[in-house]
């Protein structure tokens, strides 16, 4: 095989997460057992890959009367309901979302038939990016290839691809190829709520006990006489029910400080910050009411899909753009939309003074209305309605006159 043979000259490891973690006392390296038992950084990475997951990615079509959903195009399908036979497109792209915030990018494998129909996406993991910056694969239509090895499922079996055929999707990146993820800015927050959950949970696995330390009062040299007195205590101490009873001539003092003394509540209050923050979602989804009213939430939320949410589906459109059409698609005016209207769910009462509000003003029309609060179309509701009192401006100052037609009358 060609790739085989290739030297290597540019390469570009993004697959680098093994290297976050390396703790005292050993926390496991995996991924699902290291950062993602950090509930933070979880909610985090869940919130934004179901958020972009449940908008739908449509193909639609610029057209002489104005955008309409191509329906019949065969993305269409793919796109938002089956991007392959295993997952579902919620699945898929909350796959690939998570995978994007947890690694920096993500990938999608394109699957063409021999026709270059799509015939499929599937989620794949980027081991090695080859760019070829002297030629050794130099084409017609490429001037710098680019390979990508890759891994697909769980049998670590590695692939090569061209980059034309993989949808790409960056995260924060400062050279247009390569993606750092937010973990690594993150790492020494991380690295506290981890290490002060284990020390949370140690504390109520002890029954709320604190590390102590038992001294004997007395001054014993003789060995024998230690030994006598160590296995009394030995008898005397329930460490299965947590009973500690201290014999004569013992002091027992504790070692720990209290959580309240340690500000465990404000510490870790800072690591919920800083996560959220790091992230850029809004610190009332994790709870953190404080400063948050109605209208604060709503400009939050508006704040979130303006900053956030909305770069990822600009993203995800682009690269399906120029991978997943055709230059006849777009030519003939496919494009890809995602439809983000889904994020804002209005209750019915809202949903029908917006509707009355659009099909008074000539907007929407009245079946199309009518189909979105789940209704048939009615005989006469495809033409915009207006008011018929109102007129431009330039009328009510320069008023036309139009003269009445007299009708000539026979006389009988």
């Amino acid at each position: 095989m060609i790739f085989d043979k290739l030297e290597k000259r540019d390469t570009v490891d993004v697959n680098d997460w093994k290297d976050v973690y390396s703790f005292e006392k050993g926390y496991d390296t995996t991924m699902f057992n290291s950062c993602f038992q950090e509930s933070d950084y979880f909610k985090c990475i869940k919130i934004i890959s179901s958020d972009v997951a449940k908008v739908p990615l449509l193909v639609k079509q610029h057209t002489e009367n104005g955008e309409r959903i191509a329906k019949e195009h065969p993305l269409f399908d793919l796109l938002k309901n089956r991007p392959n036979p295993y997952m579902s497109a919620v699945d898929f792209f909350k796959s690939l979302e998570a995978t994007r915030q947890h690694n920096g990018d993500s990938a999608s494998l394109i699957v063409r038939n021999i026709r270059g129909k799509v015939t499929g996406l599937y989620p794949i993991n980027i081991v090695e990016i080859l760019i070829d910056d002297v030629g050794l694969l130099k084409t017609k239509k490429v001037v710098m290839p680019i390979v990508v090895t890759y891994t697909c499922g769980k049998d670590g079996q590695q692939y090569t691809a061209r980059y034309e055929d993989i949808l790409h999707f960056k995260g924060f990146t400062l050279d247009g190829m390569t993606s750092m993820c937010v973990r690594k800015s993150l790492k020494t927050t991380l690295d506290t709520n981890i290490s002060a959950k284990n020390y949370q949970k140690e504390l109520f696995s002890n029954g709320l006990t604190s590390k102590a330390v038992v001294q004997l009062t007395s001054d014993i040299k003789d060995e024998k006489e230690l030994k006598k007195t160590q296995e009394k205590f030995n008898r005397m101490y329930s460490s299965k029910g947590r009973i500690l009873t201290v014999p004569a001539g013992y002091s027992v003092q504790p070692l720990n400080l209290s959580l309240t003394d340690a500000e465990f509540s404000v510490l870790r209050k800072m690591g919920t910050v800083d996560t959220f923050t790091a992230f850029g979602v809004p610190l009332y989804m994790a709870g953190i009411l404080e400063g948050y009213n109605n209208n604060a939430m709503e400009q939050a939320t508006l704040s979130f899909l303006n900053d956030t949410l909305q770069v990822e589906f600009t993203s995800i459109e682009q690269e399906g753009n120029y991978k997943l059409l055709t230059e006849t698609d777009r030519k003939n005016g496919y494009y890809l939309e995602s439809d983000t209207t889904y994020l804002f769910k209005q209750d019915s009462k809202t949903l029908t003074a917006i509707l009355i509000s659009q099909v008074q003003n000539g907007i929407t029309r009245p079946n199309e209305a009518r189909r979105k609060l789940g209704y048939d179309d009615d005989i006469n509701g495809d033409e915009l309605l207006l008011h018929s009192g109102m007129m431009p401006l330039s009328m009510v100052l320069n008023p036309v006159v139009v003269p009445l037609t007299t009708q000539e009358v026979k006389p009988v």
